[in-house]
This record gives C-alpha cells, structure tokens and sequence, in this order.
C-alpha cells in the first residue's frame, strides 16, 4: 500500500480552513453514500493453519475471495467459522501459512500479507483502540488492517456514548470533530436510525442496536466487512429486516463480505457463495448464483440450502460411525 505522505506544520495550517468547513463534512458524508471508488478487497490464504496450543483448529486452509464477492461460511460449532474470520480481520495471526489482502485484484503488497510470525496490536478491526496481540513473537508488528471491519454478534455498544459517538468510533482519529458528527449521522441515516443519534443505546431495541453497530462498522468505508454471527440473537421478523438491510447496504457499496453463521438458510438468501467448515477444513464451495433480491421460499433457494444441510449432516454421519 502507498504510505500517506506526511504534512508540515505550515502544510497542516494552510488546508484547516477546508479540514474544518461544513462544506468538508458535507461533502465526505456525500461520499459514503457511493459504491468505494477503489476496487474492493481480494482475499487469499495459503496453507493457513491455527492452533491454540495443542487444539489444532483451522488446517491447510487455501482460499480466494474475488474483489466484491459476499462468502457465507457455514458449519457446526466449533469447526473455526470464527478462527477463521478473526485471521482475516487481522484480530489473530495464523499459526502457519499466508493471508493476502489487496484492494486491487489480485494485486498483493508487502504491507497487506501477515503470515505465522507476524504480530498484531490495536483492535482496528472493531474501530476500537485497545491492544490486541496475537499469537507469534518472531515476526513483524502489525496493525490489523485499517479497511478490514469485523461485525460481531452483540452489538457491544459504549452505554457511555450516545448513538451517535458509538459509530463515530468506526473512523480514524484523522478526521476532524464536526466532520466525524456528518459522517457518523449519514451512516445512521443508511441503517434508518438517523433520528436516534442523540439517544443513549440503553433506549434501543436488540435489532436497533444492531443497526448502530452496522453503521459503525460502514462510517469508514471499509473494503472487507467481516460478520461473525450478528443476526444470531434476534427475532425472526427483526433478522430478515437486518438482511434486507445488509444486502441493500452491500450492493451499493460493493464492498467483499464475509459472513459467519448457523442459519443455512441466512447464508443462502445473502451470499454469492458458500463455503462448508468442517474440523478446520473447507469440505465444499457452493456457487449460489441467483438473482436478486431473492425471496423466501424460493425453489432454487430451497434446493441449494437442501444440498448444503445434506452434506453436513452425511459428515456428521460418517464421522460417527467411524468412532
């Protein structure tokens, strides 16, 4: 990746008029709304493996994710969905092999590609400023990448912090206060909560905050957006409503996506393929190509999910009764 050029002091002082205009803040909230002017991410692993001492848990995991693809990993629990995507936000560095990630197709530079010896610290994943320090003493220090965010199954708010500030912690400390207040109001306006900045999370609803932790993980722009689970604990009628929204969000920024969950039938209705986790190892890689939006109910939907829950339970059958 280019390095950002540094500013002098005289620099800095000539552009604050426009760093700190109304118009600026405008204007950058404007461009959340477009798709990402730059190609969005591309995803490679090579022979990735992760152990937590003893317990192997991902194994020879060799995987390419096209620039705007939305990938569902499905599988029982415990297979490593969440290893898994934890590597490819950059919360946990792989015990053995290679991540690539590249906003260019195909295009992988030195300071997207961490490997087994690499180390990590901050949580730029979350958008958060903690320390995070995975496994790995021997190798580069690393901060997880700044266009990767991770989306988690609680919404894990800040009950200190209005509405509005919790997604203001998606954005770098680059941008300045007022431009930060615009940008973080235009996110929630995207996820149909822009009447709620002001309030504190405690007056939201589960699906609600879910929704503010949606905009949080989208105010920057990111180029991968990582999901573990983040439907998981809500209402049928509030999760179909959060996958209408997630979708309509992804086509049009076009951001990749990758998304974890137990819901085949969630994974199915999102993705443009699935890919089967099973005791570390991807078992199958199912296209799903099928317009959309797609409707509940749809045969050609219904007939994927039947092959995806085959397999898995076939699996399961077959690792039974060989114990």
């Amino acid at each position: 990746m280019t390095a950002t050029p540094t500013m002098s002091a005289t620099q800095t002082m000539s552009t604050t008029k426009e760093t700190f205009s109304p118009a600026y803040a405008r204007r950058r909230a404007r461009d959340l709304s477009e798709p990402v002017p730059q190609r969005p991410v591309a995803v490679r692993l090579r022979g990735v493996e992760k152990s937590f001492r003893a317990l192997s848990v991902l194994r020879g995991i060799d995987l390419d994710i096209p620039s705007g693809q939305f990938v569902a990993i499905v599988g029982r629990s415990g297979c490593g969905k969440s290893t898994l995507l934890r590597l490819l936000a950059g919360l946990e560095a792989p015990s053995a092999g290679h991540i690539g990630i590249g906003h260019v197709e195909g295009a992988f530079s030195e300071n997207d590609t961490f490997s087994g010896n690499d180390t990590f610290n901050g949580d730029a994943a979350f958008g958060g400023r903690g320390t995070n320090t995975a496994a790995g003493t021997t190798g580069k220090n690393r901060a997880p990448n700044e266009h990767v965010r991770l989306m988690f199954q609680e919404p894990r708010l800040l009950p200190w912090a209005r509405v509005a500030r919790n997604v203001e912690v998606g954005l770098t400390r680059a941008e300045h206060r007022r431009a930060r207040r615009h940008l973080a109001r235009e996110a929630l306006l995207r996820v149909g909560l822009a009447e709620r900045a002001d309030d504190w999370p405690a007056v939201l609803s589960g699906g609600q905050k879910q929704r503010v932790a949606l905009a949080r993980a989208l105010v920057s722009r990111p180029w991968l957006l990582a999901l573990d689970e983040p439907l998981g604990a809500l209402d049928a009628l509030t999760r179909i409503g959060m996958q209408e929204l997630i979708e309509t969000v992804w086509r049009a920024q076009r951001f990749t996506a990758v998304l974890v969950t137990h819901d085949v039938t969630e994974a199915v209705t999102l993705a443009d393929r699935m890919l089967v986790l099973e005791d570390g190892r991807i078992t199958a890689d199912l296209a799903v190509d099928l317009p959309r939006p797609r409707r509940k109910g749809d045969p050609d939907l219904a007939r994927i999910e039947g092959r995806v829950l085959d397999h898995l339970l076939l699996r399961h059958r077959l690792t039974e009764g060989s114990t």
